[in-house]
């Protein structure tokens, strides 16, 4: 009896180790995607309801010129998606896939991978998937794609996002998205001001593909008896989102959030397996 005891008490224990062993796995890989995706999600988002109103080529390369002479310059790539038919150069094989057009170096929009740098109008970045479906392989740089009746040179495959063209934009192109290099400190603010000293209409969007849906800072007027301004900064936030609404999620955004909710429920699943090994639960849920 005692020795069947001494084995039933091993056993409990063991799975009580289990449980938590798988708790930390879970909590650790759920922080660990998290930060990643932090630091793959590129810089600041802006974009525009509208393809109006935008800048151009030229309206890109003043606002450069503009930005230098500021005391606190920020780099930024404009940019534009849709999506087009991606041909392999011998016309066997096509795919649909999201072409980004680029004005600028594409380091601030992908932090990571190979870099398509500013001026390559004959070079590319293809994304994984694409690669393979018109390859049938991933190891594809140096060869060729077509696009637009334009052809382009392979210069990195991308792992995400898997569906992928990024190339050089043309002159006439209109740039409804622009990604801004700010690390640190009030990106809204500085987003803002950006905005403001080029004339722009465009949307801030959050880093690593989340929206913007209710900000308390964004409400506080300069004194919380003011309520003419709770209610004309509370018209102005809803305004703000109800542009948001109107603007479809890029590629980007959608990979961020994809990776970004796998990583949070990795990490409450691990919260939960911890709270049940912790109150143990655990030995009723494997019913010892």
């Amino acid at each position: 009896m005692r020795r069947r005891d001494g084995a039933d008490a091993l056993l409990r224990t063991m799975s009580r180790l289990c449980v938590l062993l798988a708790a930390v796995c879970f909590l650790v890989y759920g922080l660990t995607a998290i930060r990643t995706a932090d630091a793959r999600s590129g810089g600041v988002l802006l974009a525009a309801a509208e393809r109006e109103n935008v800048p151009d080529a030229a309206g890109v390369e003043r606002m450069r010129e503009e930005e230098a002479q500021c005391e606190e310059p920020l780099g930024f790539t404009a940019w534009s998606q849709r999506e087009e038919t991606v041909m392999a150069l011998d016309g066997c094989r096509r795919t649909q896939a999201a072409v980004v057009r680029i004005c600028g170096s594409s380091e601030y929009l992908i932090p990571y991978g190979k870099i398509l740098q500013e001026g390559d109008e004959e070079g590319c970045l293809i994304g994984r998937k694409t690669a393979e479906t018109l390859f049938k392989s991933h190891n594809v740089t140096g060869l060729s794609v077509s696009c637009g009746g334009r052809e382009y040179v392979v210069r990195g495959v991308l792992s995400a996002p898997e569906e992928l063209l990024v190339i050089a934009g043309e002159e006439t192109e209109a740039y409804d998205h622009i990604t801004l290099d700010i690390r640190g400190g009030n990106e809204r603010t500085a987003a803002e001001k950006f905005l403001a000293r080029h004339g722009l209409s465009m949307q801030c969007m959050n880093r690593a593909g989340f929206r913007k849906t209710f900000s308390l800072t964004e409400l506080l007027p300069g004194s919380w008896s003011d309520f003419a301004g709770w209610k004309q900064n509370f018209a102005a936030w809803r305004e703000g989102v109800r542009q948001q609404e109107k603007i479809v999620p890029s590629v980007f955004e959608l990979e961020a959030e994809e990776k970004k909710n796998m990583a949070v429920g990795a990490f409450a699943t691990g919260a939960l397996l911890f709270i049940y090994s912790s109150l143990g639960l655990g030995f009723r849920f494997f019913k010892i």
